[in-house]
């Protein structure tokens, strides 16, 4: 999908015109992306696997009850305090 976004992004770039400097700016991004996962995949010797395939519930863990109130206090407070919440060190 980001292949796609990338190339449609190089041909067809919105608000602006197609330049050379725009084109090879996206398409640099297919290349480094496309190398990045093939060398990740040559170096680990990962498997390609089918998205119908992926086991994506193996390993995850049901949130205690403690942990859903905690979720539901912070979800309702401002988002102004949110937002500064991650703002904390």
């Amino acid at each position: 999908m980001l292949f796609i976004c990338l190339l449609i992004c190089a041909v067809a770039p919105v608000g602006a015109t197609v330049t050379a400097s725009s084109f090879f700016s996206y398409t640099i991004g297919l290349l480094i992306i496309g190398s990045f996962t093939l060398g990740y995949k040559v170096a680990f010797k990962t498997k390609w696997v089918a998205s119908a395939d992926a086991d994506l519930v193996t390993g995850r863990r049901e949130l205690s009850e403690e942990e859903m109130a905690q979720l539901r206090t912070y979800y309702s407070s401002p988002l102004w305090r949110r937002a500064v919440s991650y703002l904390k060190l």
